[in-house]
């Protein structure tokens, strides 16, 4: 395990920031990244890509699966979709998104937009508002990371809804005859129970992936810049049932608001 933190610098983007996260260091991260918070996004806005080719902002073929193995991000990519592209049954009042519209959306618009690959979901609120959704099935996936990741995605809708011809801006406008400016643009980190259980738990002993309390309430005041820069985040939760599907994908059930935890009597 590399002990020895990572050096993040206020002038990077937090496209390159995401791949710098570390377990161990998870409260001085979340720490520099929100009192570098409007810095970092402003980075990210300056290199983030445009495409000059169309969006995919809609998915009407079903993937083509292979049962019988262990659940794949896609396995759960593609249960989503299906469960929430038509409405909203089985969702939490408080998830942001109330339907599904797509996955594995293209964001880079060559590959030399090096690293900037695709977003994992795409949803829209009741109002039509575009909601970009990173999914972790894995708690080895750090959580910062991911809220990192989805935010720099995050930044990417903006500019390609603001910059060069608008294009998603337009594209949206005609998908959904909704063409406002964007104001607040909301963003989730998606996972199985099975993932919150790990990194939100609060058990005393050591837990592989597990973060810290500690950690946690830094992670906490991040999301209360990013909310009040205009980048609400929400964790959202969901539930399946066994066995899966004859085609291997998940059954899922619902889906839900997981809060940040409020620190233990013990800590």
């Amino acid at each position: 395990m590399n002990r020895q933190q990572n050096v993040l610098d206020k002038s990077m983007s937090l496209h390159d920031i995401k791949n710098m996260m570390q377990l161990t260091f998870a409260e001085q991260h979340a720490d520099f990244i929100a009192n570098n918070l409007e810095a970092l996004i402003e980075n990210t806005y300056r290199d983030a890509p445009v495409r000059q080719n169309r969006y995919s902002l809609t998915r009407n073929d079903d993937r083509d699966l292979t049962p019988g193995i262990d659940h794949q991000e896609k396995h759960w990519e593609e249960a989503i979709f299906r469960k929430w592209k038509n409405d909203d049954d089985g969702l939490d009042p408080r998830v942001p998104f109330r339907k599904i519209l797509c996955y594995q959306v293209m964001l880079r618009d060559t590959n030399k937009n090096r690293g900037w690959g695709e977003l994992d979901l795409l949803g829209a609120t009741a109002e039509n508002v575009p909601v970009a959704i990173e999914l972790k099935i894995k708690p080895s996936e750090y959580l910062l990371k991911a809220i990192v990741e989805i935010l720099a995605y995050g930044v990417s809708i903006r500019k390609a809804w603001n910059e060069d011809g608008c294009l998603l801006r337009w594209q949206w406008a005609d998908e959904f005859d909704k063409d406002d400016d964007l104001i607040d643009l909301p963003l989730a980190v998606m996972a199985p129970t099975t993932y919150w259980k790990v990194v939100f738990s609060d058990s005393p002993y050591r837990i592989r992936f597990q973060t810290s309390q500690h950690a946690l309430q830094s992670i906490k005041i991040l999301l209360e810049k990013m909310h009040r820069v205009h980048y609400p985040l929400t964790f959202v939760g969901v539930r399946e049932k066994h066995p899966p599907e004859k085609s291997g994908l998940p059954v899922i059930l619902n889906a839900f608001v997981k809060d940040i935890p409020n620190p233990t009597s013990s800590w």
